[in-house]
């Protein structure tokens, strides 16, 4: 699609709005709350972003040294506000939710090409033509005596 950019950029927008609400569904009782309001929403955001990508091994090269301690902090962040099991649990959901919009956003984009590409499949296959070469080179020996 054309637009793949966009629906890229909405997608991700989409996931870190989701992001928002379970932090805010998972912060729940007012001393949590006020831990957040006082840090940011927004910082604990990120840090869950870093802990997710730093988890699914989404960073490569030197993002790995520049995000990693970044990462290891937000977890800490994290942990001292909700604490290790849920730090993890909100980890492993907000990765499933991204890897779930991610596949449905490509499974568009391959229905494109497959509705291209499977006429292109229609046609005589490679195990069909070496067989027809074999049978004619089978007939050019019958007919020559060789």
């Amino acid at each position: 699609d054309a637009d793949i950019n966009g629906q890229a950029a909405e997608l991700v927008r989409q996931w870190q709005a989701g992001l928002v609400e379970s932090i805010q569904e998972t912060a729940g009782d007012k001393r949590k709350r006020a831990r957040i309001m006082s840090l940011g929403l927004n910082v604990i955001t990120v840090a869950l972003m870093l802990v997710v990508f730093a988890s699914t091994a989404g960073l490569t090269g030197g993002e790995i040294a520049i995000a990693g301690g970044s990462a290891v902090m937000g977890q800490k962040l994290l942990e001292t506000i909700f604490g290790e099991d849920t730090v993890r649990r909100m980890a492993r959901q907000a990765r499933e939710d991204l890897d779930t919009r991610i596949h449905a956003l490509l499974a568009g984009e391959r229905a494109r090409y497959d509705a291209v590409t499977a006429r292109l499949t229609g046609g005589t296959t490679a195990a069909r033509l070496r067989e027809a070469v074999e049978t004619a080179e089978r007939d050019v020996r019958k007919q020559t005596g060789a």
